[in-house]
């Protein structure tokens, strides 16, 4: 008897927690994608463009940066040895 009060008790609340998933999952997901999307600033999609339509805009490379300080020293070939 107590086992079968046991599954009772275990599918009603399951059956509560899947009901409820239903009703507040959608509310919880809307709330979390607008609190997203505010957070990355894509909740202004009115923005204007930094280059008027029509315009060619290229942007270049930075320079790579060199590795290579004069101040290190003169650089040493070497051959290695097996």
């Amino acid at each position: 008897m107590a086992f079968l009060k046991f599954l009772l008790i275990l599918f009603l609340v399951l059956w509560l927690l899947g009901l409820l998933g239903r009703i507040l999952l959608p509310f919880a997901l809307r709330y979390l994608v607008k609190r997203l999307t505010n957070m990355s600033g894509m909740a202004t999609p009115h923005q204007r463009p930094e280059h008027p339509e029509g315009s060619v805009h290229i942007k270049g490379n930075p320079p790579p940066e060199t590795r290579y300080n004069p101040d290190d020293g003169e650089y040493v070939d070497y051959e290695e040895i097996k």
